[in-house]
């Protein structure tokens, strides 16, 4: 069974197959075609096909568990391993051929997006005129037991592993995902319940009440009927359960809209699940977002930028929820917080995954963390440790100008002071 971590069941689900499900309420089948499609005007478009067959609820079941084992084993953005007895256990399904042709109908699943992927231009978001097609699931593969047996001298165990197309591993990178509760989930009796799970949470943000056409969320569910009274007591079967498991507070009918009214949450809840207004996000190219990243540490290294409001703003935009920033700042001063900002970045991108900066930032400087192995080599910087020179009782302004004559960079955030060579 999949370990989760303190009890934490929630899920990062990705925030386009929250936002446009492509999944049908109705039973497999495979003798059909299924092809949704999204039109947002201006020429853009989103369609989603499988020529293989419909993809159902129980589908989008297995797609939430996978998304569960990914979060769960930090996993998401790279290979998700789990055997099929693990997601059979997550299931509550004997049937393990009927998951198999699960995913394999999800890997069949492709995406045609046309002017809907997002890339900056001159500072600006543009949509990309040109049409991509990709795979939710880029790969799939299970693992021979005999095979392992033979090779590893092991004990023959089955395995699978899973890997998400690119577009959606960026989306899970940049925090484009919607939040779900995995155990209220799994309480949710029907399809459509779970359904208008998926599609509230990705759009209630900070709301209290959210307001939409019935015929519109029937659609995007989508419930095939097209008769008003089948849609609004679908709909009401729905909220009762909602209504239950603490999801929406209330709801109520007007004309052809229905409100959904959601119970408060959480300041720290709000900063977990706030979006990015992203469709889908351009992946960039491996040397561009090094560079990106390489630009944006030098600024937080820069004594130029080592500023109250600078540093204030940046805590504010990298650890949300971050409790006493001012103060904190104010105790260890706007440089050294940045630097340590800057090394916790470097390690979550260029190491492994800091889940919690605002966490690490603090245990960075209660504990004086050293720089990541690379850091200043990345910045184009090379530490000089000159123990023959002490700055202990030289002003900022002499040292700075005595590095400027010597062409040394000067870092005044850090605890000794370090120079660095100009290259």
């Amino acid at each position: 069974m999949v370990k989760t971590k303190q009890n934490n069941q929630l899920v990062k689900y990705e925030g386009n197959i929250a936002e446009y499900p492509f999944f049908q309420l109705s039973k497999h089948d495979k003798d059909k075609c299924m092809k949704r499609e999204f039109n947002f005007g201006e020429g853009r478009t989103l369609t989603i096909e499988n020529i293989d067959g419909i993809p159902t609820a129980f589908d989008a079941n297995v797609l939430m568990a996978i998304s569960y084992i990914g979060t769960q084993s930090n996993s998401l953005d790279r290979k998700i391993h789990f055997t099929l007895k693990e997601l059979a256990e997550l299931l509550m399904c004997t049937d393990k051929s009927r998951i198999k042709d699960s995913i394999k109908r999800l890997s069949k699943t492709s995406y045609t997006a046309q002017g809907t992927v997002l890339t900056k231009h001159e500072g600006k978001n543009i949509y990309l005129d040109s049409t991509l097609i990709f795979h939710i699931i880029e790969t799939v593969k299970y693992l021979d037991p005999q095979k392992k047996k033979i090779y590893n001298h092991q004990q023959a165990k089955e395995e699978t592993w899973v890997k998400f197309n690119e577009y959606f591993i960026d989306n899970f990178v940049e925090n484009y995902v919607q939040h779900i509760n995995w155990e209220v989930y799994l309480k949710l009796e029907t399809p459509t319940a779970k359904r208008l799970y998926t599609y509230l949470e990705k759009k209630r943000g900070e709301r209290e009440s959210f307001t939409i056409d019935v015929y519109k969320i029937a659609a995007v569910i989508p419930i095939e009927s097209k008769e008003g009274f089948n849609i609004r007591k679908l709909l009401k079967e729905a909220c009762k359960h909602l209504i239950e498991q603490d999801i929406i507070k209330n709801y109520s009918f007007a004309n052809d809209n229905i409100t959904f009214e959601f119970p408060l949450k959480s300041k720290k809840l709000i900063q977990e699940n706030k979006q990015l207004s992203l469709l889908l996000p351009l992946k960039e190219d491996k040397d561009q977002q090094i560079e990106k990243t390489k630009e944006y540490l030098k600024q937080l290294v820069s004594p130029s930028f080592a500023t109250m409001s600078f540093a204030l703003e940046q805590i504010k935009f990298k650890c949300p929820g971050f409790k006493g920033a001012s103060n904190f700042i104010t105790t260890h001063g706007p440089g050294i917080v940045l630097e340590k900002l800057a090394y916790g970045i470097y390690t979550h991108v260029f190491s492994h995954p800091v889940e919690n900066l605002g966490g690490w930032l603090r245990t960075a400087l209660k504990e004086n963390f050293l720089s990541p192995e690379g850091f200043w080599e990345l910045l184009n910087e090379t530490e000089v440790n000159n123990e023959s020179i002490s700055f202990e009782n030289i002003k900022s302004n002499k040292v700075q100008k005595f590095c400027n004559n010597y062409s040394l960079y000067y870092s005044p955030m850090s605890r000794p002071f370090l120079l660095k060579l100009k290259i």
